[in-house]
């Protein structure tokens, strides 16, 4: 018992190879699928309406899945 608590503890890498993302969690879902939630590393944005740079945080976008 104790042997297959610590076989599941185990780590491994993967590479992404998405740029400019910070792995914040890691688990997995009802079916055993990894499910990571990553954030940006990017400072700022351009505003999709006048296009100028923006650094400061207005609101946080809806999440999405991304199968890779």
């Amino acid at each position: 018992m104790l042997e297959e608590r610590q076989a599941m503890h185990k780590t491994f890498e993967i590479p992404l190879d998405i740029p400019d993302v910070m792995i914040e969690k890691v688990g997995t879902d009802r079916h055993g699928d990894f499910v990571m939630t990553v954030k940006s590393t990017i400072e700022g944005t351009h505003c999709h309406i006048c296009g100028k740079k923006i650094t400061k945080v207005y609101g946080d976008d809806r999440e999405i899945t991304l199968r890779h």
